[in-house]
């Protein structure tokens, strides 16, 4: 594990923001630093941002005794400030990852309550590992193999906690070193070298056993038995031989009666092939005459093939020529289609942009505008009555006006046919110029009121046009509604089976719950993305669950097994106490017999040795006269000469010998015991540093089973296996219920896309309708105003006709 930066904020004296980075000057090019200041400047601030955003506490405050971080009390944090905050750059076998700690008060008040720490774990590259407070610590000891204890006695040793590392357990010491140093093989190599030896010792005792109560043969018994085997072996060839004789001869019986039919069988049939050949005499001898142009039936066979062959080719020659013409032409129509779908391809492509952009911008604005549209519809509706009935009259008053016009016409004819033939004729020169005047003008009129009866008809077909027009386009309107509306009810029916199929699934019900009460607060329909959300985190979720459930299926066994060997342990270190204690009784008695003997030798050898030295003045107590002093110590009695003759060395020799030899006998049953001795006390030792190792490994066990959090399930539980074989097996289940709902929604969220992509290209096709018929209804309305000011102006052009037409009367 190496430490890449730190960065902290709010950390007990260092209020503010602060960041070092160690892969930048100085500090990558030396690889020992000191961190120096006066008391209360805040180096230790700087060790306890480090295990803050690694492991959540620091080695000052005790998480144990109730001092450490919670979301009631934080006294790291600097006074009057709202947060804190502290993040950890470190890299592990090459990949780099960042972990990270905060925590605020309230509404970033002051005085603001504590909130809930949070914490998150990510790569480099910001791919989230985790985002738990209670995993990303797991999830940390996990990734380097150092926990907070480990991490607080090997990387970084606080103040007053380098004595605590030099003088904890050898065995805690042994089992860091090794996994900092990685050194933690050899141990293994050496479990499993005692194990092997173990093993073998084991084999080797029953080897011997079964060896002590094995009898060896003598050489007569040997060839006694190997005779009997020779015999036996001979016997074995005769009797094989017989039976393969009986075996021939059983064989030989079953299958006569079998051969006996098969023969009567084989009779018929010949009787039978005889008559037939009788019968086919006539066709052998064609068959005979067949033989001569049998070898030509293959050569002629062939040559009628190949013409046919022939002619089938030359057929399919034609044809595929044919359609050889026919296809250059589809080819050039497809490219011509192909060119036409590629600018199809590219037009739709740009569409579909924009109907994506209107998707996410218009959709909205287009229900208003279709609302709006709808009202400025019905209004247009009741104009175009109002126009209708308006035309109708404006119709009836040019009908009039015709009727009056050709009344005209016809008074004009009379008097002209009059003033044709009048006898009053006298002043006709003088009149005649200003009659032709204002007969001119008439005729200017009344080629005026024909061209405005010319307008109003085009006027009049026009707005016939824009009439048909206009129901067209209000009945594809309609149909336009009608498909929206439809394609609504669809989304509405997709919308009911998403909650159907929350309904019908308890695990969905269970995991969304929050987010049906919400959209219930906000709208009536169950918010899909919500839901797809909420699954996709309860997949999460499940596959966590199913991950912690199977680390603690595997440490409830490696418990378990660890919890048997340490029975069979204890009770074989009993029952080796039990052999050891007999065995050092059996020393201690046979030390005090030692020296017993010891002592008994002891004194042989010294009554031997006065015995030698009495022996060696024998020849002086010979010379010893009665009644003369004697040389060596000048008595005259020498009462004693008698016993000294009756003395035998052989007795204390031969008693001497004996005890040497009881010794020599004791001394190699001692050597034995000590060896016995020492071999139960390594047996101990061994037991006892195994007993040790497996408390040290069950210990572990437990800190890594009480950081999963198992539903409270102890490891001393016979049943934990069980119980969490059962919530694994419940919860693959669940993760398979959610992963079908997923897919389910992810089909019903498609479906819902290309349904809302259908809505929004309906809306858009009745905004085009809408906005074509106010465009028709515009038209219409001018052509409205034109034709209100053709009849205003054919009035005027009228009423002017009748007003000439009276003055030439008159004046004619």
């Amino acid at each position: 594990m190496k430490i890449l930066s730190l960065r902290f904020e709010n950390i007990n004296s260092l209020k503010g923001s602060w960041k070092i980075d160690f892969t930048e000057a100085p500090f990558d090019n030396n690889g020992l630093f000191a961190i120096t200041g006066p008391t209360g400047a805040g180096k230790t601030t700087i060790l306890d941002a480090i295990c803050l955003a690694l492991y959540h506490e620091t080695p000052r405050l005790n998480q144990k005794l109730g001092s450490g971080i919670s979301k009631t009390k934080n006294q790291l944090m600097t006074r009057h400030t709202s947060h804190c905050m502290s993040e950890v750059e470190f890299e592990v076998n090459g990949q780099g990852y960042r972990a990270f700690w905060s925590q605020k008060r309230a509404r970033n008040k002051l005085d603001g309550n504590l909130l809930e720490p949070f914490a998150e774990l990510a790569k480099l590259d910001g791919t989230i590992v985790s985002d738990k407070l209670r995993t990303v610590r797991s999830d940390i000891s996990e990734l380097t193999g150092l926990n907070f204890s480990r991490f607080t006695k090997s990387m970084m040793l606080s103040q007053g906690e380098f004595a605590a590392f030099l003088n904890a357990r050898p065995d805690d010491r042994a089992e860091l070193l090794e996994q900092l140093t990685g050194t933690e093989v050899y141990g293994d190599i050496s479990k499993k070298i005692f194990d092997n030896y173990k093993n073998a010792n084991v084999a080797l005792k029953l080897l011997q056993a079964k060896s002590q109560g094995a009898i060896l043969l003598d050489d007569e018994q040997i060839n006694e038995l190997e005779l009997q085997l020779k015999q036996t072996t001979d016997e074995e060839k005769q009797l094989n031989k017989q039976l393969q004789q009986a075996q021939l001869v059983k064989n030989w019986s079953s299958t006569f009666v079998t051969n006996e039919q098969t023969t009567k069988a084989a009779k018929q049939q010949l009787s039978a092939v005889q008559a037939q050949e009788k019968l086919a005499i006539n066709d052998l001898a064609l068959l005979t005459q067949s033989k001569i142009a049998e070898p030509l039936r293959a050569p002629y066979e062939k040559m009628v093939h190949y013409r046919e062959q022939y002619q089938q080719t030359l057929q399919q020659v034609t044809n595929q020529t044919q359609l050889l013409a026919v296809l250059d032409q589809a080819v050039v129509v497809s490219e011509v289609s192909l060119t036409k779908l590629k600018n199809t391809q590219l037009e739709a492509e740009i569409q579909r942009k924009v109907i994506e952009q209107v998707l996410h911008e218009k959709i909205e604005p287009l229900e208003h505008t279709i609302n709006h549209q709808k009202a400025t519809l019905q209004e247009t509706n009741n104009n175009v009555t109002t126009q209708k009935k308006a035309l109708n009259l404006n119709t009836d008053n040019l009908k009039v006006a015709g009727v009056e016009q050709q009344k005209a016409s016809i008074a004009v004819e009379q008097q002209q046919a009059y003033l044709t033939n009048s006898q009053a004729l006298q002043q006709l020169p003088e009149k005649l110029p200003l009659w032709k005047n204002q007969y001119q003008q008439l005729m200017k009129q009344q080629t005026s009121v024909q061209r405005l009866l010319n307008e109003q008809r085009n006027v009049d077909e026009t707005l016939s046009d824009l009439t048909s027009q206009q129901q067209i386009q209000q009945q594809q309107i309609t149909e336009s509604e009608a498909k929206l509306e439809q394609f609504n009810n669809q989304k509405k029916m997709m919308a009911e089976q998403v909650q159907q199929l929350v309904r019908n699934s308890q695990v969905a019900q269970e995991i969304i719950v929050n987010v049906i009460v919400q959209g219930a607060e906000k709208e009536t329909e169950l918010n899909i993305t919500a839901v797809a959300t909420a699954l996709n985190q309860a997949v999460i979720e499940r596959q966590n669950q199913q991950l912690t459930l199977k680390q603690a299926m595997q440490l409830a066994q490696r418990f378990h097994v660890l919890a048997q060997e340490q029975q069979t342990l204890s009770l074989q270190q009993l029952n080796d106490k039990q052999q050891l204690e007999i065995t050092e009784q059996e020393l201690t008695q046979l030390r005090h017999t030692y020296s017993a003997t010891k002592r008994q030798e002891k004194d042989v050898e010294t009554l031997l040795a006065q015995q030698q030295t009495i022996m060696a003045l024998s020849d002086h107590r010979a010379k010893l006269q009665p009644e003369e002093a004697c040389p060596l110590c000048g008595s005259i009695e020498h009462p004693a000469i008698s016993d000294y003759k009756s003395l035998d060395s052989d007795e204390h020799q031969n008693r001497l010998s004996q005890l040497k030899n009881e010794l020599v006998t004791l001394e190699n049953q001692g050597k034995q015991l000590n060896k016995v001795q020492a071999q139960f006390t390594a047996q101990l030792n061994a037991q006892q540093n195994r007993l040790q190792g497996i408390m040290s490994e069950q210990s572990s066990i437990e800190q890594s089973w009480q950081s999963l959090n198992v539903n409270q399930l102890s490891l001393q539980n016979v049943d934990a296996e069980q119980s969490l074989a059962k919530q694994l097996n419940d919860t693959l289940h669940q993760l398979e219920e959610v992963v079908f709902l997923q897919q389910q929604l992810q089909e019903n969220s498609y479906s819902q896309q290309q349904n809302a992509e259908k809505i929004i290209h309906f809306d858009k096709q009745l905004s085009t309708q809408l906005s074509q018929l106010q465009l028709v209804q515009e038209q219409g309305n001018a052509q409205h105003k034109v034709k209100t000011k053709i009849v205003i102006n054919l009035a005027s052009e009228q009423e002017a006709i009748v007003i000439h037409n009276a003055q030439l009367l008159a004046d004619i």
